[in-house]
């Protein structure tokens, strides 16, 4: 592919240092701390939709404040290793015959 330099990409060329005055003005004067700005490179289209994509994934991040996210095979594992609660037989009467005290075996 052949670059075509033409007059007017010389002319636009001469206002190049009065743009980036007003983009840097434009950058401090307009970038509030609750909407910053993110200057993105655009040399490369698929690259910079990746990077501004990362962007707001890491500023919904950053705003909601969730915890990492676990797997649930993870998930299943921590509920597992967490003891169960006893359970508890009640013993019969002395009275009748057979009576017996709950075991450890019973009790679970």
């Amino acid at each position: 592919m052949r670059w075509k330099l033409t007059a007017e990409y010389h002319r636009q060329q001469q206002h190049y240092g009065r743009w980036v005055k007003a983009i840097e003005a434009m950058l401090t004067q307009c970038n509030p701390a609750y909407a910053p700005w993110t200057v993105v490179e655009a040399e490369d289209l698929h690259w910079a939709k990746v990077r501004v994509l990362e962007t707001v994934v890491n500023r919904l991040d950053q705003a909601l404040q969730l915890p990492a996210p676990q797997s649930a095979a993870r998930a299943r594992r921590k509920e597992s290793a967490q003891p169960k609660p006893r359970r508890v037989v009640p013993m019969q009467s002395p009275g009748k015959e057979g009576a017996r005290k709950p075991t450890e075996e019973a009790i679970e």
